[in-house]
């Protein structure tokens, strides 16, 4: 999410927020939702906006923008794209049935999910060789 938050505060989205230390500070009522306001004119403007234009961006441009904003929010290897739908996707398959993913996805082939998105053993590679815990989701590295 720091990525998006990152956008977020450089477009100056909020009515009530400025910077995003004000943003990681909020800290709800116990057992509440905290809303944070959006500035007006935003509500009908597109996130992932084409440079310079206001139109809405291309999924390929803005492939190429999210490291640089992975590495503004401090990631050291920032998500990628692809790995924030393999979790989502990842996530829907635990709780729906096998063909909202698929469709949620757009996969015109069934085995597209299993093959490309869902974990397909239990090693975790990097984790074994750091001597650490499995990780169970791909964004666990993140």
């Amino acid at each position: 999410m720091l990525p998006f938050l990152a956008r977020l505060v450089a477009y100056e989205a909020f009515r009530d927020y400025k910077i995003i230390y004000e943003l990681l500070t909020i800290k709800p009522p116990e057992g509440e939702m905290w809303v944070v306001q959006w500035k007006e004119h935003h509500l009908e403007t597109p996130f992932f906006r084409s440079q310079p234009s206001e139109d809405i961006g291309t999924a390929d441009a803005f492939s190429h923008r999210l490291p640089s904003l992975g590495l503004r929010a401090g990631y050291p290897t920032p998500p990628r794209h692809h790995d924030i739908l393999a979790e989502g996707l990842h996530l829907m398959n635990q709780f729906e049935s096998e063909a909202t993913p698929v469709v949620y996805a757009g996969h015109t082939d069934p085995n597209t999910l299993a093959t490309h998105y869902l974990l397909r053993n239990g090693a975790d590679g990097q984790a074994a060789y750091h001597g650490q815990e499995r990780r169970i989701l791909v964004l666990d590295l993140f």
